[in-house]
């Protein structure tokens, strides 16, 4: 494709973005004013993976669902603000987002998928620490990423579906009191965390 620059505000009853929408589009390199829809409902999977020239700060306040995951998977996007999204966030979302360093979400995020964002190294922050919703959390979120800090909350967390959830980071307290399994390298290289509560129930 020699797509360089979509403009997608401008589509104001736009309610879907397709599956691998702009997959591959490697020339793309603007979104527009960066600003997505207000109309959007869903943004269903793989929309602008591997769009490696795309740049800039991406904005959208629609109430909307992101199906399975790779939305923005190995960009170049350096914010991502997103502050109405609800349900499950996908496998891979962010992975190979080299970079990102903004990220902003909603509490009504349900779960993650395996590898929201490992290692994007360029990551300074990430809002909001609290998800009351989150039930789920899969391997490699945040890992390697050493200006991750602060105290996250998952009150209602269950389950990790794999290893290394904040291995590396500079988070200062991890709050699951209904998580009855930790798994491996889940914490290890944090030199901040100083508090941990989980269930009394830990089995593993």
């Amino acid at each position: 494709s020699l797509i360089t620059s979509i403009n997608l505000n401008v589509c104001t009853k736009l309610k879907t973005l397709g599956y691998y929408s702009f997959q591959g589009c490697s020339l793309l390199t603007t979104i527009g004013s960066g600003i997505l829809p207000s109309s959007l409902t869903e943004m269903q999977q793989g929309v602008f993976y591997n769009c490696t020239s795309l740049v800039g700060d991406i904005y959208s306040d629609a109430t909307m669902q992101l199906v399975n995951g790779e939305q923005f998977r190995s960009t170049k996007i350096t914010s991502l603000v997103l502050p109405n999204v609800y349900g499950a966030i996908g496998s891979y979302f962010l992975d190979g987002a080299s970079a990102i360093t903004n990220v902003i979400l909603s509490q009504n995020v349900t779960s993650f998928g395996q590898r929201f964002a490992p290692s994007c190294k360029t990551i300074i922050n990430i809002e909001p620490k609290e998800y009351p919703k989150v039930t789920s959390i899969g391997a490699y979120f945040l890992p390697q990423i050493t200006n991750i800090t602060g105290d996250w909350k998952f009150p209602e967390l269950t389950s990790l579906g794999g290893t290394d959830i904040f291995r590396n980071t500079r988070i200062t307290s991890f709050y699951a009191p209904k998580l009855t399994a930790i798994t491996g390298y889940s914490f290890l290289d944090n030199p901040s965390l100083t508090n941990v509560v989980l269930s009394p129930n830990l089995t593993s």
